[in-house]
């Protein structure tokens, strides 16, 4: 976005401080120089005053939220009228991978089970009219769209499945997934090693729909 507006300011929010250095590492990396970050979390309230920002745009967000209607609210208050606020949200029931794999449809079974059991939405892809409507923002005012990512070549597939496999074995996916006894540890194993099957394969692929919303404040 920073690149598309290099007259305009953008600001970068995210509650995980090491999230927001590998987004200053790669803003310094391309030379933009229109970018700030700051910690902060939609969930407790942003600190801007209203009517402030022209765009407001979540990516991959409103997923992992108990109450994403708040949010968008949230979203809309600090957007001035005439302003945008634009959601986009992975539709992880749809996932489609090839050579099928019963040990990836398992993890996305896994995923989705534990995003629930936490609160979170993770069929918000394709309900974001929705959930934009009930935020406050009249049906006119929405436009949806959809698009995909594709995952195939060697570097694509090492770099998705490598995600994965640390998230399944490290991360706080995996301490969910044991503590919440929604899988054993024996599980985690066979599911990180479908990943890695799946990156080796030369005719592997792996397309994920986006559902999009552009709301007009």
């Amino acid at each position: 976005m920073a690149a598309l507006v290099p007259i305009g300011n953008v600001v970068g929010l995210d509650y995980e401080p090491s999230v927001l250095e590998e987004a200053r590492a790669l803003v310094a990396n391309r030379g933009l120089e229109n970018v700030t970050f700051e910690v902060g979390d939609i969930t407790t309230g942003l600190k801007y005053p209203d009517d402030h920002f022209d765009i407001v745009h979540s990516h991959q967000v409103l997923q992992h939220l108990a109450d994403p209607v708040a949010a968008i609210q949230e979203m809309r208050r600090v957007a001035r009228p005439g302003g945008f606020v634009a959601c986009r949200e992975g539709e992880v029931h749809a996932w489609t991978f090839y050579p099928d794999s019963q040990d990836l449809h398992d993890f996305v079974k896994l995923y989705m089970q534990i995003a629930r059991a936490h609160g979170g939405q993770p069929a918000a892809a394709r309900q974001l009219v929705a959930l934009a409507r009930k935020a406050g923002f009249e049906r006119s005012s929405i436009a949806a769209t959809a698009s995909a990512w594709c995952y195939s070549n060697p570097e694509e597939r090492a770099w998705w499945s490598q995600l994965w496999i640390d998230r399944l074995l490290y991360s706080s996916l995996a301490k969910k997934a044991l503590q919440g006894k929604h899988a054993d540890q024996d599980q985690l194993d066979r599911l990180a090693r479908g990943w890695q099957r799946w990156a080796a394969d030369d005719d592997g692929c792996l397309i994920i729909p986006n559902g999009e919303i552009l709301c007009r404040v």
